[in-house]
């Protein structure tokens, strides 16, 4: 997988897009529901992996303590959790219990 171009392409296109929306702090409404709704509809992605995915970003974190420190650890997780939440909600509002 490591050497996989078209996985590199969607981590990039994963992380580009949640940037986005975390850089709203809250204000997300218009980036999240386009994407809760393909994730829901067409793609069906549980949120349980959007809760891995945010696991794998926080160990990264985590790989890299000197530029990013307990207080951004905690701010990310924080923020990755409104986000999983978030989707969720949106989920429900299209019909998909994922």
């Amino acid at each position: 997988m490591k050497g996989s171009e078209d996985l590199k392409k969607h981590g990039a296109t994963v992380l580009t897009q949640l940037g986005k929306i975390l850089k709203q702090k809250g204000n997300h409404e218009s980036e999240l529901k386009p994407l809760a709704q393909t994730h829901a509809t067409k793609h069906k992605i549980p949120v349980k992996y959007l809760e891995f995915i945010s696991e794998v970003i926080i160990k990264v974190l985590l790989k890299h303590a000197a530029d990013f420190g307990a207080d951004s650890q905690a701010a990310m997780k924080k923020a990755l959790e409104l986000f999983r939440n978030d989707m969720a909600s949106k989920y429900k509002e299209f019909g998909f219990q994922g």
